[in-house]
């Protein structure tokens, strides 16, 4: 979730512009919070998405002071993103809380995914150098694929929460059969073939 843009002069180090890594960051940050919010059907306040999206835009920019390296350990990493979880959606319960930031990071681990697919198998990234700080692989990125790997991001989540969704309809189900004042429960299967419907009425 960490994006830095830079540049890199003849025999000079990379030169990070603070104010251009927060901002990216904060862009980067509302798009993920915005995807999982309609994974989880939960509607995020403007101002709570601002808020959660600067914690993880602020905390970016520190990667750059080796002085604070060791804040950027696993626990402390994943204690941010619990942080920004419990800023954009509050939750008391912490198996809910757990289970909204592992959707946080699968929706930022497949954005991840798309915009490094993009820029190894297009040419959108054409002349990036990377570069590493804190142990973290950095290149810069332009906006056209910010805008690309959102889309495509987004795609890729809608499609595999239909299918989720729709496989939770299918296996085996108790049912419930009536006749007159008698009833029975019994277990069903439920396939495929009970998600069909008649084309004329449906």
């Amino acid at each position: 979730r960490h994006i830095i843009i830079y540049e890199v002069k003849q025999n000079m180090r990379p030169i990070v512009y603070a104010d251009m890594l927060f901002l990216i960051n904060f862009i980067i940050n509302i798009i993920l919070l915005k995807i999982t919010s309609v994974f989880l059907k939960k509607e995020i306040s403007a101002a709570r998405s601002c808020l959660a999206a600067s914690v993880g835009a602020v905390y970016a920019v520190c990667m750059f002071f080796p002085k604070i390296h060791f804040l950027y350990i696993f626990p402390c990493k994943f204690a941010v993103s619990v942080i920004m979880m419990l800023i954009a959606m509050p939750e008391k319960r912490k198996l809910t809380l757990l289970r909204n930031t592992v959707i946080f990071y699968l929706v930022s681990f497949t954005f991840a995914g798309v915009m490094l697919a993009l820029i190894f198998f297009t040419d959108f990234a054409k002349g990036t150098s990377p570069t590493v700080s804190n142990g973290i692989f950095y290149f810069n990125i332009s906006f056209k694929i910010l805008v690309t790997a959102s889309v495509v991001s987004y795609a890729i989540i809608s499609i595999a929460s239909f299918v989720f969704k729709r496989n939770k309809l299918l296996g085996i189900k108790k049912m419930k059969i009536y006749l007159g004042d008698k009833s029975c429960e019994i277990c069903a299967l439920s396939d495929t073939g009970n998600l069909l419907s008649d084309p004329i009425s449906n």
